[in-house]
C-alpha cells in the first residue's frame, strides 16, 4: 500500500523477470501480519488476498509471486524486521499450499536515508 516502496519493488521485480513483464500488485496495510493472526477478521482478509493472488495466477498468467514487507510500515507498526520476515514466510507458505507450482519470492524493503532498498530473503 505504501507508495514509497511500490516503485522500488516494481523495478526490482522487472529486473528479475524482464523489463517487458506486467506486475500485478495486491496491497493492504501490513498484509503479511494477517497470515499469522488467528482472529476471524484476519482469516477473512487472508481469504480476500488469496483470491486476488489466484486472479493473478489463474487469470492473468502470472507464474511467480513476490511477497514483501518493509521498514516504517504504518499497517504493521512497532514490529521488528525479524517478525515481519516471519510473517512474509507464513504468507509464502499459504500461497505455496494453494498453488504449489507458483514460484515464490520473499522480499524486504529497507529505508536508508532517502532510498528504499529491496532485498531478497
Amino acid at each position: 500500500m505504501d507508495g514509497r516502496v511500490q516503485l522500488p519493488l516494481n523495478t526490482y521485480i522487472r529486473e528479475q523477470l524482464g523489463s517487458d513483464v506486467y506486475v500485478d500488485t495486491i496491497t493492504e496495510p501490513g498484509p503479511e501480519r494477517y497470515f499469522i493472526e488467528d482472529a476471524a477478521a484476519s482469516k477473512a482478509l487472508v481469504a480476500q488476498m488469496l483470491l486476488r493472488v489466484g486472479i493473478s495466477l489463474e487469470n492473468h498468467g502470472a507464474s511467480e509471486v513476490f511477497v514483501s514487507a518493509h521498514d516504517e510500515c504504518a499497517g504493521h507498526p512497532d514490529v521488528d524486521r525479524e517478525t515481519k520476515i516471519r510473517c512474509v514466510q507464513a504468507t509464502i507458505e499459504a500461497i505455496q499450499k494453494k498453488w504449489p507450482s507458483a514460484k515464490t519470492h520473499a522480499l524486504y524493503v529497507t529505508h536508508i536515508g532517502h532510498d528504499w532498498i529491496v532485498e531478497a530473503l
